[in-house]
């Protein structure tokens, strides 16, 4: 659940910052939604803290739905994640959604055949994507 975690994330750090309920937010980048509550720097600063991506709630029920498509027969469930940041902090991301992956869906949820972690979801094979956005 990315948008609670950075909400919780961003109210412990700047406890006298504006902030935008996760349900009011208008756009799908943080730093750019129009009521300029987050800027580029501190919400960068969040998303690049060790621990971040690794440390996420899941959203309420994905897990129980996931599971559920998965055991549909002919549906061949993937996740397909967009690492954030570039070089080391890229890598970092990388590494901690995978870490969320094994701790919250097991091991075999790691394999390439069901997890890809790339900047473009595009080049993902699939016929549907759902996304947490």
């Amino acid at each position: 659940d990315f948008e609670r975690h950075f909400l919780g994330q961003w109210r412990a750090r700047y406890p006298d910052a504006d902030w935008v309920r996760p349900e009011n937010r208008q756009t799908h980048y943080v730093d750019s939604d129009p009521s300029g509550a987050y800027d580029a720097a501190r919400t960068h600063a969040i998303f690049s803290a060790p621990g971040f991506f690794e440390t996420m709630p899941p959203i309420p029920g994905a897990v129980e739905a996931l599971l559920e498509m998965d055991r549909e027969p002919g549906v061949r469930v993937r996740i397909c994640t967009a690492p954030f940041g570039d070089g080391e902090g890229m890598e970092r991301c990388k590494r901690e959604k995978l870490a969320w992956v094994r701790r919250v869906l097991g091991e075999r949820w790691t394999h390439d055949d069901k997890f890809s972690c790339t900047k473009d979801k595009s080049v993902v094979p699939g016929a549907l994507l759902i996304d947490d956005k």
